[in-house]
């Protein structure tokens, strides 16, 4: 009896171990966008980039203007770090924290669920930085997505 006990233990463990079905693998690639374009990647937030301006008064600093629009259920915090400027060499840049206070940002305030708020982010790049990309996450392990903004020269 034993014996039976423990073949038929052996099969289901081999028969349980072969299905064809294989586990969903999250997509990890990063998602492009178009300036001017709403876009998601999880579906928490849809970002719209309307500008990138790398001249102006302050030839160190570029701003990118966009909405932020929290499509989750409940209030988040879309926050400064999520977005990531890149140059032409692959050099990425930080929103500048102060900057961002100074120039006071509601993005580091609760978004109503559903509620959209446009705003700027402020970065400050070396004088002959030429801007590639902006790179957008909606939560810190997301792939994020890239948003294409050739040519755009700090002078």
């Amino acid at each position: 009896m034993r014996r039976a006990w423990l073949t038929l233990s052996a099969v289901t463990v081999l028969l349980g171990g072969c299905s064809d079905a294989a586990p969903p693998v999250p997509d990890r690639t990063v998602k492009t966008g178009t300036m001017g374009a709403a876009v998601t990647r999880e579906g928490i937030f849809e970002y719209t980039v309307g500008s990138v301006d790398c001249a102006g008064s302050a030839p160190r600093l570029c701003t990118v203007g966009l909405t932020v629009h929290n499509l989750s259920g409940t209030p988040r915090k879309p926050g400064i770090s999520f977005a990531k400027l890149y140059d032409a060499r692959g050099t990425a840049y930080l929103a500048d924290a102060l900057a961002q206070i100074r120039g006071d940002t509601r993005l580091l305030d609760d978004l109503a669920a559903g509620a959209a708020v446009a705003d700027r982010l402020y970065y400050d790049v070396p004088a002959d930085a030429t801007i590639s990309k902006l790179e957008l996450r909606e939560e810190p392990s997301s792939p994020g997505i890239t948003i294409d903004v050739p040519g755009r020269r700090n002078t």
